[in-house]
């Protein structure tokens, strides 16, 4: 889990820390910013993991290589049956008086 302090005078807020780390910076910040105000606020409870917040970029990453993987099976398969079929768009194809059939 981890936790967030806000600071109950100003808007200040610790980021998403350890309890200990969390409470620690919210003493110091009533230290520096309120003193002789005891520190008060609210606390914010994440009860997800902190450190999982990248699920939706391991998701487009799988899709780009599955992408990947199925554009380049696709092409290898065409590469088996006709190897002319994979000439660069635009290009002219190699006459046979000049090329591997003369």
């Amino acid at each position: 889990m981890a936790y967030r302090y806000w600071c109950g005078e100003c808007g200040f807020k610790t980021p998403w820390l350890s309890e200990a780390q969390g409470e620690r910076q919210q003493i110091e910040h009533y230290a520096k910013r309120h003193p002789g105000i005891p520190p008060g606020g609210h606390v914010e409870v994440n009860r997800r993991n902190p450190n999982g917040g990248d699920g939706c970029l391991r998701m487009a990453t799988m899709a780009v290589l599955l992408l990947l993987a199925a554009a380049s099976a696709h092409r290898w398969r065409l590469l088996q049956t006709d190897p002319r079929r994979l000439r660069a768009p635009g290009t002219l194809p190699v006459p046979r008086c000049f090329g591997r059939g003369a």
